[in-house]
């Protein structure tokens, strides 16, 4: 298939791209659209799964440096990731007129935010509310698509993951004053 923006995409070059017929997309899908986003969505659970899985991979390590990790892997995976971030950023801004995608969306984050949620609650064990840890789940999400909006806008000043890091000890040590 072509490299093309998500609008750019016809069901033809779906079909073609997947050996199918046409009447498929409708079928399984009820439109291109759909299937689009089903894609997307999964390609960005699996991602997030691969995310949370490296950062609890080793729970001897210390939450701060698994936490670092997840930045690296945000970060350091990028130009990998930029179509799928593209595309992610078209189902958003298409959600606004499509109630069936807000829905789903909202599904995602909601997923997204009780895998983070629980990944928090075990590498911090008994050292964090579970209301904390989802609130902590919350903020990070949105770390990780501001990242990723800032390096789809500006590549060349977005952080990188050591900047990034650095600036997570200071504010914790400010946080703790």
């Amino acid at each position: 298939m072509r490299q093309s923006g998500r609008g750019d995409i016809t069901a033809r070059d779906l079909v073609t791209a997947s050996n199918t017929n046409l009447g498929s997309i409708s079928y399984h899908f009820g439109s291109k659209d759909a299937l689009l986003d089903e894609a997307a969505k999964l390609v960005f659970e699996e991602w997030a799964q691969t995310v949370a899985s490296t950062i609890s991979a080793d729970p001897d390590t210390p939450p701060a440096r698994r936490l670092a990790r997840a930045l690296e892997m945000i970060l350091d995976d990028f130009d990998a990731m930029r179509p799928y971030f593209l595309g992610f950023i078209q189902i958003v801004a298409g959600s606004e007129r499509s109630p069936e995608t807000r829905k789903q969306l909202t599904a995602h984050y909601r997923k997204q935010r009780d895998t983070v949620t629980t990944m928090i609650t075990e590498s911090l064990s008994d050292n964090i509310d579970p209301e904390d840890a989802r609130h902590l789940a919350s903020l990070l999400m949105s770390v990780s698509d501001g990242l990723m909006l800032q390096a789809l806008i500006d590549p060349d000043s977005a952080p990188t993951s050591r900047q990034l890091t650095l600036a997570l000890g200071t504010a914790l040590k400010a946080a703790s004053v």
